[in-house]
Order: structure tokens, then sequence, then C-alpha cells
């Protein structure tokens, strides 16, 4: 009896725990489906239904073709003035004016519309139109990995030239807003309809935006008449603008060549016919473009900025800026830039050995060359070029400026150095701080290498080195062993940091190397400059308020325009360095002073 007790027992028991483990099995089977559905599914679903209400914006304000080019009537140019309103820099006006009209496709030359192809998109009519699957994989990687590279067929193109045009600095969102308004071009519009649209609004230079404006500013005469070597020359323009026959002749010329070699490759031209345009010099109208005459690179920036400004009171800046008739005073101090021209044509020559003088542009004497200092020694190669941008600390305001200071693509090498020096007094790296009165050694010392088993040993140029030295002297003499330590010391990636707090935009490319200090990196001297007010300012900037390129960036710019009035003499917007201010490191006020005082 006990033993057939014993037995139920046992099966009961195992009865039990059989459920147990049962009951442990769906629950572990409850939770991976749970988690999957957290980690996997629940992304999906949020991804692609913000995907799918995106696509719903986005396609639900594509305009039609004929809404994206201005036909409306020219009120007149708009003048941009110096400083003090009496010298005219640059007029601004639709070279079309009143007389746009819209380019049919069937009426344009067919090599006009092979040359542009074969240069922008050659497989634009063989590549599937309205593609779902490769919409969502873009949106997708767009999802994981950031802004992805921009779209790049015609289609692309014409969705940031016409439609929506990003910002200088590109987002997720920006990138999710033109795949959804690409696929929406595409799956709405036959090939020949958006290559027509693209062909009446791709900007070719030059306030050119479309075919026709192209031919009559740089040929005086209508896209349907164009030869084959002019069609050429125009369509190389738009994959690279700056390029066009009135900034750069030679390297129009270069890939108008390059596209005629091509046609002839592709067989959409004969021999005969490519002898004929290669030996053709094709005939540009004389006085093409409305390249500004004064302060050329200012007034570009200048303009750029009024179209910004004017974006961000909600008007329509590029349209206001070419066809509204409007009086823009800038910061430019005419006499202050008409010496400098002069300064540095005046150097650059001293230092390829020659002893000519120049005038300033107005014709005035270089009073400015008296303050040059002496002839570096011979050695390397002179510079054949060179910029100057001068700002008021007190406002933001750019007095001056020659060359393209506003481009970044220059090595900074030393001018980072008072980031570094910045960040030493600072003291961010384990309590390790420095000052003036520091002793720092010139001395031959390594630091790791860019790549794993490789060092790096910096030396001054002269080869020279100068032992103990006070941390006041190492700056006084630029001296690079130790600015170098110092940046070891406190981490690379705290003085950069900083350095974008106080106003440099570039140098994101990634993880930089010590030797960054001596060449490498980009970065424009409008930037430099402008971090170099705020620590002359002792920790405030005053500029334009703009969008930060990122976290930890500055937003504010440099102010090149004072006021904005509409044709009617109406004030749209006028610049306040009172209000327009921020105070960068509040808490390290007295960092500034000590930079300066070195």
């Amino acid at each position: 009896m006990a033993s057939a007790t014993r037995i139920i027992w046992r099966r009961h028991n195992r009865q039990e725990r059989r459920a147990e483990l049962d009951f442990r099995n769906r629950l572990w089977t409850y939770f991976m489906l749970g988690l999957f559905g957290l980690l996997v599914v629940l992304p999906l679903t949020l991804f692609f239904g913000t995907a799918a209400v995106v696509y719903a914006q986005e396609a639900a304000t594509l305009p039609a073709p004929g809404n994206t080019l201005d036909f409306s009537a020219v009120t007149g140019p708009t003048r941009l003035y110096d400083r003090s309103g009496q010298t005219l820099i640059y007029a601004v006006q639709d070279p079309l004016g009143d007389q746009r009209t819209w380019q049919r496709l069937e009426e344009l030359p067919p090599e006009l519309i092979q040359a542009t192809l074969l240069v922008e998109d050659e497989d634009f009519y063989t590549v599937t139109r309205f593609d779902a699957m490769r919409t969502a994989t873009r949106l997708w990687r767009n999802f994981l990995n950031g802004p992805i590279e921009p779209d790049g067929s015609i289609t692309g193109r014409l969705v940031r030239n016409a439609i929506a045009p990003p910002p200088d600095f590109v987002r997720v969102e920006d990138r999710t807003r033109e795949t959804a308004l690409v696929a929406e071009v595409n799956r709405i519009y036959t090939p020949d309809q958006i290559l027509e649209w693209h062909l009446n609004t791709n900007y070719y230079g030059n306030e050119a935006y479309g075919i026709e404006a192209a031919a009559q500013v740089y040929l005086g005469k209508a896209a349907r008449d164009l030869t084959l070597d002019e069609a050429a020359l125009l369509a190389s323009i738009p994959t690279a603008p700056e390029f066009n026959p009135i900034d750069d002749e030679v390297a129009a010329r270069g890939r108008q060549s390059d596209t005629l070699r091509r046609l002839l490759a592709e067989g959409v031209i004969t021999g005969d016919q490519y002898d004929a345009a290669s030996r053709t010099i094709t005939a540009l109208l004389p006085n093409a473009g409305q390249k500004p005459e004064i302060a050329p690179d200012f007034a570009l920036y200048a303009r750029q900025q009024t179209e910004d400004i004017l974006d961000s009171l909600g008007l329509d800046g590029e349209r206001l800026v070419s066809r509204g008739g409007l009086r823009i005073t800038t910061t430019l101090d005419i006499d202050l830039y008409n010496q400098s021209e002069c300064v540095l044509q005046s150097h650059l020559a001293q230092l390829a050995g020659s002893l000519a003088t120049f005038a300033a542009p107005d014709g005035s004497p270089c009073t400015g060359t008296n303050y040059l200092g002496a002839t570096p020694a011979a050695g390397a190669a002179p510079p054949d070029t060179g910029m100057i941008v001068m700002l008021d600390a007190a406002t933001g305001e750019i007095r001056s400026m020659v060359g393209g200071a506003n481009r970044a693509v220059y090595q900074p090498g030393v001018t980072l150095y008072p980031f570094v020096y910045f960040e030493g007094f600072r003291g961010s790296s384990q309590n390790t701080f420095f000052t003036p009165a520091s002793m720092v050694l010139d001395i031959p010392r390594t630091f790791p290498g860019q790549t794993e088993g490789l060092i790096y040993q910096p030396t001054n140029p002269d080869g020279q080195f100068r032992g103990p030295v006070s941390l006041r002297e190492a700056v006084g003499r630029s001296l690079l062993p130790p600015v170098v330590h110092i940046a070891n010391t406190q981490g690379l990636s705290n003085v950069l940091r900083s350095a974008h707090r106080l106003g440099i935009n570039s140098l994101t490319d990634g993880v930089y190397h010590l030797s960054l200090l001596e060449r490498g990196g980009e970065v424009a001297l409008l930037d430099v400059a402008y971090a170099y007010t705020v620590l002359a300012s002792m920790g405030e900037m005053h500029g334009i308020p703009v969008e930060a390129r990122d976290t930890g960036f500055r937003q504010l710019d440099p102010v090149a325009v004072l006021s904005i009035e509409d044709a009617d003499n109406q004030v749209l917007w006028r610049y306040d360095a009172a209000i327009n201010r921020q105070n960068i490191f509040s808490d390290s006020s007295e960092l500034g002073y000590l930079v300066n005082d070195v």
C-alpha cells in the first residue's frame, strides 16, 4: 500500500514539475517574443510609420513644375552698399528680368539633352522610375547611419535645386525629406517631364537658373539655337557651377572639351562633328554675368547672409534679392578694404622678391604698407595669393575681407595655437593647468604617431630647439614642441571642442592627430578670425543668429549686413549688436584675458 502511495506521489510530483517546466518555457517564449517586439518590431513599426507620415506630408507639398520658376514682375535690382551707404559694391538682378519663359524639351537641341545626361546622370532613362524598395532602403540607411549621401540622379538634383534646397549643414530630416520628394517626383512624372523640369530650373552659375537663362547670360542667344560646342559648354557647368565661363574660363573650356570627348565616345556625335566643335572657340557674351567688382568675396557672402536673414523672417530670400529691388547696407568699411587690397598685393610682391608697391583700388596711396614687417628669409617658394579679414570684436561686424576667407579649404596649423593655450589655462585634463609663467620644454620629444607603431616628433620650422622656456616665450616664438605637449596633456579632442565653441565650424571629419597643429585639416580664415574676437572680448560673441552646425558649435555668424530695406524704403531688418550676443564661457572669462596677454 505504501509503495502504491509513493508511486502515485512521484507521478504527481513529475506532473507538477512538468507543468512548472512548461510554464517556465512559455514564460521564456513570451519574454523573448516581447523582447524581439521591443527591439525589432517596435522600432521597425515606428520607422515605417514615421516614414509613411513624412512621405505623405512631403508629397502634399510637392509644387507643380511651373511654380518652381519665378515668372513674377521684377521690381528692380537689389543694391548692396558699404557701411556708409554711399558706395555701391554689388547690384543683383534676375538676368532674364520679365522675359523668362518655360522651355519645352522638344524645342531644345538634342546635343544639349544628350550632353546633360552624360554629365549628370547617364542612366537616367534606364533605371526604374519609382522604386519603393530603393526608397525604403535609403530611408532606413538614413535612419540608422545619420545623413546619407545626396541622391545623385537628375531627380535628386532637381529636388535640391528647385523644390527643397538643403541647408548648409544637412541633417537626417533633410535627407528624409529629399528621399521622399525624389520618390514622389519619380512616381508622378515621366522621365521626359522630369528632364524638362530639371533643364528649366538647373543652376548654371551667375544667377542663371535654367538653360534659357544660361544661354542668354553666357552666350547672348536663345537655348533652342545652341550649337554643339555651346551645348557642351553649358551642359558642363551644373555639376560644378564655380567653373563657369565667367569665373573660371580656363576650367570651363577644359570641361567643355571633356564633354565633347564623352559625346564622341558614346556615339552621340560623329568624328567630323567632334573635330569641328573642338576647333571652335566658343564666343562668350562680352561683360557677361553679375560678378561684383568691389570686394567680390565679401559681397557674395553678404548677399547669401541677406537671403538667410529674409528666410528666417518667413520671406523668400532668394526671390527678394534677385527680383525685389532691395537696398542693403553692409558692414564693409570701403577705405579699410581699399587699404587691405593694396597691402596684400604689395606684401605678396615683397615675398616674391619684388620692390613693387601698389596703389589702393580707388587710386589713393597705400599707406598700409608702412606697417608691413620685415620680409622673411629666403627658403620655401613664396605664396602667390593670400587673404585678409578684419572684424570688430565689439560687434562681430566684418569691416574688410579680401579673398575667399569664408571657404574652409586652408590648413590651420599655427592658427590653432591660441585654442591649445586656452585649454591649457583652463586645465581640462586631470587638473593639469598652465600659466603664462609655466616652464615648458622646447626639446626633441616623441608622441604616438597617427597609426600604431609610428611616432610623431614635432620640430620647429628653423630646426632649432631652445630648451626650457616660459610659456609666454613659447607663444611669442610660435614654438611647436611645447604646444604639441600641452595639446597632448589636455587632449586634442578637448582643444577642438573649445575651438568649436569659440567659432570654428570645420574640423569635424573624425579623430584628428597632434600633427594637426602642423599640417592637415581645413578651416576658413573667417572662422578663425571670428573665434579670435571671442577671446579678444573676454568670451562674448556678437553676430547674427543661425542654426548651430551641431551640438557644441556656435549659434552666431560674423555680421556682413547692417540693414535691409525694401523697394519702398521700409526697413525689413536691422542688426543690433546689443541684442545679438552670447557669453561663450561666462565661468572662464579670465581665460580670454590670459590668451590675449600672452
